[in-house]
């Protein structure tokens, strides 16, 4: 069994012999450990000496305060919130603004200054007061409708030997645009896209939007008389250059019951109405001092609850209808008729986003959008070809020309004529989808282009055409815009197909070789049973601008008209 040394480990206590510590070490006789009395005995040893203070920074250091939260909310006066960006004001506005004594001392608020015309600052205390250390109070600013059409106000809280923050509120006052249009030449409406289109040498596109919603704008005539006219010359003469407040005509309609004072709801029509969530309305009654501007907090279906109580009681028969903020264009041209009636003429364009549903045709052919409604052809439209050519011209020979791309893409207008608020609302959705010139789809130019001139079996691969120069001008390879058609039958059905090669057969005929069958036999016009009433050629285009009109005859349950032109694209770049 192994052995080993080693010693017991006892306390110093005691003051006992231990052969590990040094003699004057083993000297102290104390019974406690360790040393801090300066009065215990000790045998060989020398009185301590204190040596305080002891300098451990020999040297002058600079440095910065590092600051911590602490320092963010204290010693200091705060106003919450510091700024009031209220927007365009249409009605009274009550807001509460805190202000807290963030010190650990009492600070004394001797006075305020820069409150302006239209504005009401309400505390909750006289002045001057004095705030207790950590205190917080509630002050009300009450902005009133009537003042300067542009709030830009710097309140500012005098403390006794500190500074404070201002308030700054800031706004713009909105006036109603209360006068009736007149509809004898009816409201004119424009809207705006944005779109970057970049062409190449071949007609192949790339085209990217650059507003996601339309500029939108009104233009009006108005004839005022009497009152209205003292009205309209002074309201021109002091807000010309300010927000009004603008009725959305095409959609007003009427009360059809009193609307009380203090009413939160009102009841109208909604379905294909210009409202929105947080947007305004208008009532208007028999002149132009007789109009109240509410602010709407949800759209019902049967009509709308308002953020505020209505201020008067409006009766049955008063216009209600949408309102948008909106800016005179350009000062409006007056005329003068007599000395109690002037014909007012404007533009008004719209301050705010003006959205709408997007939809586009349900109906696809070749994986883009087909839209096959008719146009209106009462009156003459045009129709034309672009072609991207450039012309070489050194000034003494004769200039020289060429087609960069080797086609000519139609470009067709059409009128549209639209009755009832069904048709407007698809309408306005459809000039959405296509966001001006950036969304392209199918579209028939409408019009008797080929004559069937044989019966064409359901399984049938050709068409048999009277014969109308398309195999001498378009060859066997139809060009973009010659390429596919639409085949409209009797019974309201169409067919869509493309041409893959054309020949000329004798006896006035030619012969179009289709894509695909048609599944349904078709017969000449006028033979018995279904047969085809219009064949048309069916083109892939893009509006050919980013600006549309829209001329409300009538209001939104009426009629309406809109001119487009429409432009071809090369639809096996675009779909491939």
């Amino acid at each position: 069994m192994a052995a080993l040394n080693g010693w017991l480990a006892r306390s110093p206590l005691g003051a006992y012999v231990n052969g590990h510590l040094t003699p004057d070490f083993e000297g102290f006789e104390v019974d406690y450990w360790p040393l801090h009395d300066a009065t215990i005995s000790r045998t060989s040893q020398a009185s301590l000496i204190t040596h305080w203070p002891v300098s451990m920074t020999p040297r002058a250091l600079n440095g910065s305060l590092a600051r911590g939260f602490v320092d963010d909310w204290y010693y200091r006066i705060h106003v919450r919130p510091a700024v009031l960006a209220l927007g365009n004001i249409v009605s009274a506005q009550v807001v509460q603004v805190r202000v807290w004594n963030a010190w650990f001392v009492p600070r004394t608020l001797t006075a305020v200054s820069g409150v302006q015309e239209g504005l009401v600052l309400t505390p909750p205390h006289g002045i001057p007061t004095t705030y207790q250390p950590l205190q917080e109070s509630v002050w009300q600013v009450t902005v009133e409708r009537d003042g300067p059409s542009r709030i830009d106000a710097s309140i500012a809280f005098s403390f006794t030997g500190v500074p404070a923050p201002p308030l700054r509120v800031t706004g713009g006052r909105v006036v109603e645009w209360p006068f009736r249009p007149d509809w004898s030449d009816g409201i004119t409406e424009r809207l705006a896209w944005k779109t970057d289109v970049l062409t190449s040498a071949s007609a192949a596109e790339q085209r990217r939007a650059l507003r996601g919603w339309p500029r939108r704008s009104f233009e009006l005539r108005f004839i005022v008389e009497g009152r209205d006219r003292r009205v309209a010359d002074l309201a021109l003469a002091g807000w010309g250059a300010s927000t009004w407040s603008l009725p959305i005509w095409p959609d007003a309609q009427v009360l059809a019951a009193d609307l009380g004072a203090g009413a939160l709801t009102l009841a109208c029509a909604t379905e294909g109405f210009d409202w929105r969530d947080g947007g305004l309305a208008m009532l208007i009654g028999e002149h132009a001092l007789a109009v109240e501007t509410v602010e709407i907090e949800s759209i019902e279906p049967g009509g709308l609850t308002l953020k505020r109580p209505v201020v008067a009681t409006w009766p049955a028969g008063t216009i209600v209808c949408p309102a948008r903020m909106a800016e005179l264009v350009q000062q409006p041209s007056v005329t003068r008729k007599t000395d109690q009636l002037s014909v007012v003429s404007g533009t008004f364009e719209v301050a705010e986003a003006c959205d709408w549903p997007a939809a586009l045709p349900v109906a696809t052919y070749r994986g883009a959008p087909l839209f096959t409604e008719r146009p209106d052809e009462s009156e003459d439209l045009t129709h034309g070809w672009t072609r991207l050519q450039l012309m070489l011209d050194n000034g003494s020979g004769l200039p020289r020309r060429s087609d960069t791309a080797g086609v000519g893409l139609p470009v067709h207008a059409h009128a549209w004529t639209l009755m009832g608020r069904a048709e407007h609302s698809a309408w306005r959705s459809l000039l959405y989808g296509l966001m001006g010139r950036l969304q392209p789809m199918w579209l028939p130019t409408h019009a008797d282009d080929l004559t069937l001139a044989a019966i064409t079996p359901a399984t049938g691969l050709a068409l048999d055409v009277e014969a109308c120069g398309l195999a001498r001008f378009i060859g066997a390879a139809p060009p973009p815009g010659r390429r596919d058609l639409r085949i409209e039958l009797s019974d309201g059905s169409a067919v869509h197909c493309a041409v893959t090669g054309v020949t000329e057969l004798e006896g006035g005929l030619e012969r179009l070789a289709i894509s695909a069958t048609p599944g349904v036999e078709l017969r000449p016009a006028g033979a018995a049973g279904v047969h085809v009433t219009r064949m048309s050629w069916l083109q892939l285009c893009r509006l050919d601008s980013d600006e549309l009109e829209l001329v409300h005859i009538t209001d939104g349950d009426g009629a309406a008209r809109c001119t487009t032109v429409f432009r071809a694209l090369r639809d096996e770049v675009e779909l491939a």
